[in-house]
C-alpha cells in the first residue's frame, strides 16, 4: 500500500517518505496483488462465517442421511417371497 496526495493538476503523488501509520493518509493506493485478495488472509469474522457455513451443510446433509436412514429401516421389515 502506498500513501499518496493529490499534487499540482490533480496528479497523485506518493508520500516520501511513507508514514507508519496509514490513517494519517489522504488515500491509499493498493498494488494490484492487494486489490485481487488473498483467499488465505481472513479476517476473523470472515473465518468464523465460513466455518458456521461449513458446519450448516454438514448437519442439514446429516439430517436427510439420517431421515433416509430411517425410511430404509422401516421399509426393510418386508420379506422377499421366492416364487
Amino acid at each position: 500500500m502506498l500513501c499518496v496526495t493529490v499534487g499540482e493538476g490533480g496528479a497523485l503523488v506518493v508520500q516520501d517518505p511513507q508514514p507508519a501509520n496509514l490513517s494519517e493518509c489522504g488515500m491509499v493506493v493498493l498494488s494490484g496483488s492487494e486489490a485481487m485478495g488473498n483467499p488465505f488472509a481472513l479476517s476473523a469474522e470472515a473465518g468464523a462465517t465460513i466455518a458456521v457455513a461449513i458446519i450448516g451443510v454438514w448437519a442439514v446433509a446429516f439430517g436427510i442421511r439420517a431421515a433416509i436412514q430411517t425410511l430404509f429401516l422401516k421399509g426393510s421389515n418386508h420379506e422377499e417371497v421366492s416364487a
